[in-house]
């Protein structure tokens, strides 16, 4: 029997962004939460995921990995590129609670077109994914950290970025981005549309393309995202495109990885289909058995789910966000 691993990558969004009081209650969820054995991730999905199919890569980095998905090749460095919306106070810069914005294809190849006109002969590239986040490629650089803008919702962006001086080319960059931003076209348009504008690029998970994987059978990977994907083009096996159920595509017996996001228009809506297309089967599917394990990734802590584990009736289950702040 298999396993299934859930990922849900942005599920800090309807939390920094709702008033609880507006959350919908889940019971599956709530039941996934309340039986299983939880941990602390203690570091990103990214290297949580590589290190579940793939051992611990020597020269990982999230960009690098994406950027394998592109089947790029060369020695420059690639940073994943978060396209956000800042709130600017008088005093104060927050990350607005819904800021990490995801762009149509068509957008983003408009956005890397004028970047490279505006921007040509920097030695700085930005490069459409088809997923929510860009990659922008450029020269080498030493390494440093900058957090995934997710974990930064309603927050001072500052506490995410490296103040090192290896970060000082892409701070600066950063600022220039803004400056580019401000009043651009397609802003305008998705300001006309009623959507959040851009007014960044978030650039994080920086470096080299990993030189090698370890070969390891990843199984099936349901996803819409530039690192994923990178990850299994490099061990060799093919992503699909990611069902609008669980029960939409024909069973698979083998390790399945879904990484589920949420879309950021209406994040109730967004929930309740969630639990009902796939939080509720996956349950069904460890009850008759066809999974020996389910394992969900969120807010920073993984859930791991057995038969035997689902039998703690003694074990309550309390509201899903309750036990995701408490993790």
């Amino acid at each position: 029997m298999s396993r299934l691993n859930l990922i849900l990558p942005e599920l800090a969004a309807p939390l920094a962004a709702l008033d609880t009081a507006t959350l919908p209650r889940l019971p599956a969820f709530e039941l996934w939460l309340a039986r299983a054995a939880h941990a602390p991730l203690g570091l990103h999905w990214h290297r949580w995921l590589a290190g579940a199919v793939a051992g611990s890569p020597a020269g990982f980095s999230s960009g690098g990995v994406a950027a394998s998905a592109l089947g790029r090749t060369d020695a420059r460095h690639y940073w994943l590129a978060t396209p956000v919306h800042y709130v600017a106070g008088i005093d104060t810069l927050r990350l607005h609670p819904a800021g990490v914005l995801r762009f149509s294809d068509a957008e983003q190849a408009s956005l890397a077109e004028d970047f490279a006109r505006t921007f040509d002969g920097s030695g700085w590239e930005l490069l459409a994914t088809g997923h929510r986040d860009l990659l922008l490629a450029g020269p080498p650089q030493q390494p440093f950290d900058t957090l995934d803008p997710v974990s930064l919702l309603g927050q001072d962006p500052a506490a995410g970025w490296s103040r090192t001086q290896a970060a000082a080319p892409l701070r600066r960059l950063a600022a220039e981005v803004e400056m580019w931003l401000h009043g651009h076209a397609l802003n305008q348009q998705r300001e006309t549309a009623g959507q959040l504008a851009a007014t960044g690029l978030w650039f994080w998970g920086g470096g080299a393309q990993p030189a090698a994987l370890r070969a390891r059978a990843p199984g099936q990977l349901w996803a819409d995202d530039a690192f994923a994907q990178g990850l299994w083009q490099l061990l060799g096996a093919d992503a699909q495109a990611l069902p609008d159920d669980l029960m939409a595509a024909p069973f698979v017996a083998e390790d399945l990885t879904v990484l589920w996001p949420l879309p950021g228009d209406d994040a109730v809506g967004a929930l309740q289909r969630l639990e009902r297309h796939w939080l509720a089967p996956a349950l069904q599917q460890l009850q008759r058995g066809q999974r020996a394990t389910l394992c969900l990734v969120a807010g920073g802590c993984s859930w791991t789910l057995t038969r035997p584990k689902l039998r703690r009736f003694w074990r309550r289950p309390q509201p899903w966000w309750l036990a995701l702040r408490a993790c």
